[in-house]
């Protein structure tokens, strides 16, 4: 698996792909995402400009307006 992940590392473009590797105790996950809708670029700049929506007191905010 060691091979695998340094390939992936070494040929993914961060402009266009995501590489994640989440360890938990002695379990890994790898995941190498390409051919996404939007851009990691993209992303984060949605996510900086739409910041408050991302917070945990606007969800509770909306629940409260909802009901």
């Amino acid at each position: 698996m060691n091979a695998h992940i340094l390939e992936a590392v070494d040929k993914y473009n961060p402009q266009k792909d995501v590489v994640f590797l989440l360890e938990s105790g002695h379990q890994a996950g790898f995941f190498y995402l390409t051919n996404l809708p939007m851009t990691p670029p993209q992303c984060y700049k949605t996510v900086c400009k739409e910041w408050t929506e991302f917070q945990p007191h606007h969800t509770l905010s909306i629940g409260v307006k909802t009901q």
